[in-house]
């Protein structure tokens, strides 16, 4: 039994959908599981609640399940939960975890998310539970911010000309779908680096985004101090400000610029380029 955690998410939501698919036996574990029931099917779908909070219900979601996949979206309580989860699994001997993390800088740069994922992983560790790390570089998805702005003519941000090697939520899932199909004999005490197959800055985006529309796209380079002034006049929290305030320095100074072969080696694909995700959501940049 395959236990994910995080169903609902850009990653957990793509790699749910395949485990179903596969008729792979899943259960969702979940805050809400009558939610996530109805998002993938109805009453046939195994679906369990948890509350971080609540010890017993992390162990009675997990009770029976042997590997789990955990990925947590970002929040001032991941690291408290992520860590009771752990707990819960080891206490349930599960055989195997596989926990969505991220990439650090090519140099071992690394943001307050990346903070939070290595007090993870070493409790985890300390733990002893047998394990694989899946770590990521920034997602394709962050694109998806720029959505209006590109409309309005407005995009920026404090990336400058750095290079990123993004890489699509569906290359993620499809690793950890074969990370969990062969198990913990082939995968567990891994770390797996994955991004995508070529370093590109946002003005190769901007270039390549209004090839698609058939207009000038610009990326406007700010400084720090411009941008954390404009996203906090969107309202976003602190603490959101200052994650996307990292991804911005993660592109800048080339943290993620380096490509891997990580997706290929493990799923026999090439990881997908930037240019696929954005023909799929070039409607979505043109003004309504």
């Amino acid at each position: 039994m395959i236990g994910v955690i995080g169903a609902t998410g850009r990653v957990g939501g793509k790699l749910t959908s395949q485990l179903i698919a596969a008729k792979a036996p899943v259960r969702i574990l979940s805050r809400a599981p009558e939610r996530t029931r109805t998002m993938y099917g109805g009453a046939s779908v195994d679906a369990e609640y948890l509350d971080y909070g609540d010890p017993t219900t992390l162990r009675s979601a997990l009770h029976g399940v042997d590997q789990v996949f955990l990925s947590h979206g970002t929040s001032a309580t991941q690291v408290e939960d992520e860590i009771a989860l752990i707990d819960a699994a080891a206490a349930e001997n599960v055989d195997h975890l596989v926990k969505l993390s991220a990439a650090d800088g090519a140099d071992g740069q690394r943001m307050i998310v990346g903070d939070w994922h290595q007090e993870i992983e070493n409790h985890l560790a300390a733990v002893g539970l047998p394990a694989t790390l899946l770590r990521p570089a920034t997602f394709t998805d962050v694109l998806a911010r720029a959505f209006q702005a590109v409309t309005t003519g407005t995009w920026g941000g404090a990336a400058g000309a750095g290079l990123a090697s993004l890489i699509d939520t569906r290359d993620v899932a499809d690793v950890a779908y074969v990370v969990l199909d062969e198990g913990a004999t082939k995968h567990a005490g891994k770390a797996y680096r994955l991004t995508g197959p070529e370093g590109v800055s946002m003005h190769d985006v901007a270039s390549r985004l209004g090839a698609l529309l058939g207009v000038a796209v610009k990326y406007e380079e700010r400084s720090v101090a411009e941008q954390a002034e404009r996203l906090a006049a969107d309202g976003l929290p602190p603490v959101v400000v200052d994650v996307l305030l990292g991804v911005d320095e993660s592109i800048r100074d080339g943290w993620h610029a380096q490509p891997t072969t990580v997706v290929a080696d493990i799923t026999g694909k090439t990881a997908r380029p930037v240019d696929d995700w954005l023909r799929d959501h070039v409607s979505e940049f043109r003004a309504k």
